[in-house]
């Protein structure tokens, strides 16, 4: 019974492991993601059912406004990144900010 496990179990841990190392490459390669990444997107503010405004940074530092239809994109503005960089930073802080007073609030209800 142990080899039947083994011998189902070892091909799948297999193909899992070749899956990863495809994706790790993918992301070396082509800069999909992480620090590197060409851009990375800092904001999304829907406007419509099918439209939004997306801020995005570029790996120089610049920030882009861009509005993203159901088939077209339209640069709005190019930003300055000392406009954007407190909002973004302020977002931050009262995510952080409020997971503790939703933990407290939980804590006196119980």
């Amino acid at each position: 019974m142990f080899f039947e496990f083994i011998s189902i179990l070892l091909p799948v841990a297999v193909v899992i492991a070749a899956l990863l190392a495809v994706l790790h490459y993918l992301r070396k390669r082509h800069g999909l993601s992480g620090r590197d990444a060409p851009l990375s997107i800092l904001q999304i503010l829907p406007v419509g059912p099918r439209e939004r405004i997306v801020v995005l940074r570029t790996r120089s530092g610049r920030a882009l406004a861009v509005g993203v239809a159901g088939q077209s994109l339209n640069l709005i503005a190019e930003l300055d990144p000392a406009d954007i960089a407190p909002a973004v930073a302020a977002m931050v802080s009262t995510a952080t900010a409020s997971v503790p007073a939703v933990a407290a609030s939980t804590e006196h209800e119980s």
